[in-house]
């Protein structure tokens, strides 16, 4: 399967041996600070923020440390997208810096940003892209990087899980009857423990917490990875006009692993649901049958 990752170049501009007290200054105003922009690299030829780039107004978490991974050079220090690629300090006074030595410096960054290790919990209501951009746990891993102008890759991947949804009118419908439908993940976990320095969840501090999740209708809902008993109640579609209709899981079609999105083409019928559903990693993927009741 392939890899759908969001990918940060870190334009890592600084010469061997700065410090923010060296007076350095380029054609260019450059005082040796490190500058960071951002692009997605992915395997779609259609496909747009959040999944190209890190949407505007979003800010993320960055870490700098020696090359040794002994001694944080800098913590967490937060930045601001600008939505057509930049990252920006939230605070002038933040800036980055290689150490004096010239020495490789370790980078890792999270997304959202957040002050300490705590609880990260999806929103229960996705519909706004506001709510869903806090949802979408990304995580850049450690990695190497030389004093160099050229420009530094950060890779995201996203954490968490996605499901999205197309619905279909059937039997006894038309798609006007479709109009103004909500369609919630039932019962999910929403609750995880994040260590944003080494991108590991855990089960979260105070134990399980469920909510039904409301999707947004394009970007999907992101919901903590877990798996969904065959027979259970997974995605509900509730009518504008009145009405609930359930999907039940079955065969493993509730299973949702981390970094996959799924995306669960619906037919409402007066009777039930009839569910396919692709299975993808932000980007394509498999399909699988499915049927559902009405209630």
């Amino acid at each position: 399967m392939k890899k759908n990752v969001l990918t940060v170049v870190a334009a890592v501009l600084v010469l061997a041996g700065c410090s923010k007290n060296d007076k350095i200054v380029s054609n260019d105003n450059w005082h040796g600070e490190i500058r960071l922009s951002n692009e997605v690299s992915v395997h779609a030829t259609k496909a747009a923020t959040p999944d190209t780039q890190i949407a505007k107004d979003q800010c993320i978490g960055v870490y700098v440390e020696g090359n040794a991974q002994t001694t944080y050079l800098y913590e967490n220090i937060q930045m601001v997208a600008d939505g057509n690629g930049g990252l920006l300090l939230s605070n002038a006074n933040d800036k980055m810096f290689y150490p004096q030595t010239g020495d490789s410096v370790n980078i890792s960054a999270y997304h959202p940003y957040c002050y300490e290790n705590q609880n990260f919990i999806v929103k229960a209501d996705q519909s706004k892209d506001a709510d869903y951009y806090a949802s979408d746990l990304l995580y850049s891993k450690s990695c190497l990087f030389a004093c160099s102008k050229d420009a530094h890759t950060l890779t995201f991947v996203h954490v968490l899980s996605n499901v999205s949804y197309t619905l279909t009118a059937g039997n006894g419908l038309t798609q006007q009857d479709l109009e103004g439908a909500k369609v919630y993940v039932v019962n999910a976990e929403i609750a995880t423990f994040f260590q944003r320095v080494t991108g590991i969840l855990v089960p979260p501090i105070l134990g399980s917490v469920k909510s039904d999740v409301l999707i947004n209708a394009a970007h999907g809902a992101v919901v903590i990875p877990q798996n969904y008993n065959d027979g259970s109640n997974f995605l509900k579609v509730c009518l504008a006009k009145g009405g609930e209709l359930y999907y039940k899981a079955h065969g493993g079609s509730g299973n949702l692993p981390p970094q996959v999105k799924k995306t669960y083409n619906i037919t409402v019928n007066l009777t039930g649901l009839t569910v396919q559903s692709a299975i993808t990693d932000w980007t394509t993927g498999g399909t699988v049958d499915g049927t559902a009741e009405i209630f």
